[in-house]
């Protein structure tokens, strides 16, 4: 730990609770504490350099997928973290219930599933798109073999029924023009499936078609993807919560339309097969110098810094600054087009007791109002990732001094599962001899 001098000097001496709660509606910055003491009760401000660290990649944390905001569906093989692959449960529900299209005879049945191409965060669009766009997959479709349930985890494996289809190709992900009563419209990017006829005559056989009839032959599809044939291989999503993804099935002149809407259910499960590099850390222990960010409930990574510790048990009554930490890429990790850098990361506490995940927030013992601002958003021209965490550190330290108990455990470091959806993953360079991760805290002591 290196320590060097900040001079700063500040007015009007306030208790360290107000110092904590102020500004948490404002990012954290370098001047959190200063301004609000008085004149000659703080010493000149110090500033700390933290050189040592423990990293290794774990096992994420399990996650809720019936509320993601987006289907994700596919297969990639990762040239670095190895497969993963993203199965799709959807529920087709009848919209009006009638006799209309009972005793007819089917033609054909398809399921047409619109791509949901794009989200927004922070003003910007991205793909929602993990692998080679011009890959092509193969992957099995089913029924459900039992009621979709309300609520899962990624955990959850369904029971699968009969097999209505497959698909072996690439996902043409470009808008097409259709022409409708010599009008020319864009028609955003859909695939559409051919399935076993089968399903249609049994749907078409129902004494009456609504919801209840209809699980009665058909509680819900799955979508399980089998393997890569060309590529790298995918994964993307699917927009299964509005009324253009659907099942179709045509007989005589018509056809009978069941859609995907907002009431519809829907589940996604995880798969991963790690690489060796990986594995080793998922079943290892220590240091490693390379570590690995996964989402999806795929893998995030621990953090201790043994210093730190150290530094908390001073016992010195001080105001915490700035507390920051920065964490770099790995050179040639991001791939453009195919494996991009999230757009951010998250940072996250250690629970002392479960040694499991944990908000900033809920290990304070005060309410600050909402969310704190801790950063995290992917800095393209450094290729990394800076936070901020003056105000947890500051109770941290004032815990030890006051009760001389030291509750940090380290941190843990995620891919969001969410906002976008996408199915990124980090290389991080965690080597600590290259300096590779940067924490410095810049403190003041008070007389």
């Amino acid at each position: 730990m290196n320590n060097t001098f900040v001079n700063k000097r500040s007015k009007g001496l306030l208790p360290l609770f107000f110092l904590l709660a102020f500004g948490a509606c404002k990012k954290e910055s370098t001047d959190i504490g200063l301004g609000l003491v008085g004149d000659d009760v703080l010493e000149e401000a110090k500033k700390s350099i933290f050189t040592q660290a423990i990293c290794r990649t774990v096992a994420d944390d399990s996650i809720r997928t019936d509320i993601l905001s987006s289907g994700l569906f596919g297969i990639v093989n990762d040239p670095i973290l190895g497969e993963s692959r993203a199965s799709l449960i959807i529920e087709p529900r009848v919209t009006e219930t009638g006799t209309g299209s009972v005793g007819k005879v089917a033609d054909s049945t398809k399921l047409i599933l619109k791509f949901d191409i794009d989200q927004v965060v922070g003003g910007s669009p991205y793909r929602l798109l993990l692998g080679d766009a011009d890959a092509e997959i193969t992957f099995d479709i089913y029924k459900m073999g039992e009621d979709i349930p309300d609520s899962a985890y990624n955990t959850y494996r369904p029971l699968l029924g009969d097999k209505i289809g497959e698909y072996t190709g690439g996902f043409d992900f470009s808008n097409k023009e259709t022409v409708i009563d010599e009008d020319t419209l864009m028609v955003t990017p859909e695939l559409r499936l051919i399935l076993n006829n089968q399903l249609g005559i049994d749907i078409l056989g129902l004494p009456m078609i609504d919801n209840t009839e209809l699980k009665t032959v058909l509680k819900g599809i799955v979508l399980v993807p089998r393997e890569v044939v060309s590529g790298t291989g995918f994964i993307t999503a699917f927009e299964t919560k509005i009324s253009a993804s659907r099942l179709v099935i045509f007989h005589d002149t018509t056809e009978l339309t069941i859609p995907l809407v907002a009431e519809s259910k829907r589940l996604n499960y995880f798969e991963t097969t790690p690489s060796v590099e990986l594995d080793a850390q998922l079943t290892g222990s220590g240091h490693f110098n390379t570590s690995y960010l996964q989402s999806l409930s795929g893998t995030k990574v621990k953090v201790e810094f043994p210093e730190l510790n150290d530094f908390i048990k001073t016992r010195d009554r001080i105001v915490i600054n700035e507390a920051h930490i920065s964490f770099l890429l790995e050179d040639g990790s991001v791939v453009e087009d195919n494996f991009i850098a999230p757009p951010r990361l998250l940072l996250y506490a250690v629970d002392s007791v479960s040694d499991q995940t944990a908000f900033f927030e809920d290990l304070l013992d005060f309410q600050l109002g909402q969310t704190l601002n801790y950063g995290g958003t992917y800095l393209a021209s450094s290729e990394s990732y800076d936070f901020r965490f003056n105000r947890f550190l500051q109770r941290l330290v004032d815990d030890y001094r006051l009760k001389g108990v030291d509750n940090f455990k380290g941190f843990y470091l995620r891919v969001p599962t969410d906002s976008p959806i996408v199915p990124h993953r980090a290389v991080l360079n965690t080597d600590t001899t290259q300096r590779a991760i940067k924490l410095s805290v810049t403190y003041t002591k008070l007389n």
